[in-house]
């Protein structure tokens, strides 16, 4: 009896560790045969690379980080200056407008990442002093809605809708871009004649920069030519006439014409009966390292 009551324990181990075996075996078969849920993705993850647009015809791409949070195409309608002639008028009119975007993107600005979901991004953006919270929520109907925050501002709203344009392939605009095209086609080139240098901006307040003065001098009287309100008289690819206003202490204003010749530059300033003609030469020379003694009043 004693070895009959002692195998009844050990038989009754034997079988509760093979249903232990059995039911771990079980439990490992029914792990294998389920498939682990998928993680929510979060909003940049969902839309990274997707193209949208406004109503005004800009465009955004999103980006893949925070640190590449997105890239924008703001678009930019001009007219060249052209000119036409009725009879012995001249006046300038518009032609057929040209397109051009403005590109930017985030990398100078410090962006910080407050929330995210799916279907929503909420980041701090700071850039030269300026704070702004944008909010980006996917909404039902397709669309997403960039909700700007600013402090001491009215809060502002866009909606984007999808997009299949490539952006790449816009045309990005540089700068000058509305400038006249003969000084698209001078700017940053530099003239000299007997009194000193000359270069070309595509900016109208700038005009040209002079430098007068010579080699054998330890320095430079430098100006400018143009102003903010100068007046487009005439432009072409290789003529531009501008009227500037009268100067204090003067009673007429300065008419200034340059014509591109082949390998040089007519550079005409006439102002009343006054009337001055320089020829202009290419030079390599590096006015920007020239020593300025001086501005010269305009």
């Amino acid at each position: 009896m004693k070895k009959t009551i002692l195998k009844q324990p050990l038989i009754y181990l034997s079988l509760l560790l093979v249903m232990a075996i059995s039911f771990n075996s079980c439990s490992d078969d029914d792990d294998d045969d389920k498939t682990p849920a998928p993680a929510t993705k979060m909003f940049l993850e969902t839309y990274a690379g997707t193209v949208w647009t406004d109503e005004d015809g800009n465009f955004f791409r999103f980006g893949s980080t925070i640190s590449i949070l997105a890239e924008s195409w703001e678009r930019n309608t001009y007219y060249p200056y052209i000119l036409a002639k009725e009879a012995a008028d001249k006046a300038v009119i518009r032609p057929k407008p040209m397109v051009c975007y403005e590109y930017d993107t985030f990398e100078e600005a410090d962006v910080e990442l407050v929330s995210t979901s799916e279907n929503e991004l909420v980041v701090k953006i700071t850039k030269e002093g300026d704070v702004e919270t944008l909010t980006f929520t996917k909404n039902e109907d397709g669309t997403i809605t960039i909700l700007v925050e600013m402090d001491g501002e009215d809060d502002m709203t866009m909606t984007l809708t999808s997009s299949e344009e490539d952006v790449d392939e816009l045309t990005v605009c540089v700068d000058g871009y509305d400038a006249p095209s003969f000084l698209r086609n001078n700017a940053g080139t530099v003239w000299t004649d007997k009194s000193g240098y000359f270069k070309f901006s595509t900016d109208i307040s700038i005009l040209v920069e002079a430098w007068k003065g010579s080699a054998t001098m330890k320095c430079y009287d430098y100006g400018t030519l143009g102003s903010d309100d100068a007046e487009i008289i005439e432009s072409t690819a290789n003529k531009l006439v501008v009227k500037l206003p009268v100067k204090f202490g003067e009673r007429f204003p300065t008419t200034l014409t340059f014509i591109k010749n082949i390998g040089s530059i007519t550079f005409l300033t006439i102002n009343g009966r006054s009337e001055i003609t320089k020829t202009l030469l290419p030079s390599d020379t590096n006015v920007d390292a020239l020593t300025k003694c001086m501005m010269l009043v305009k």
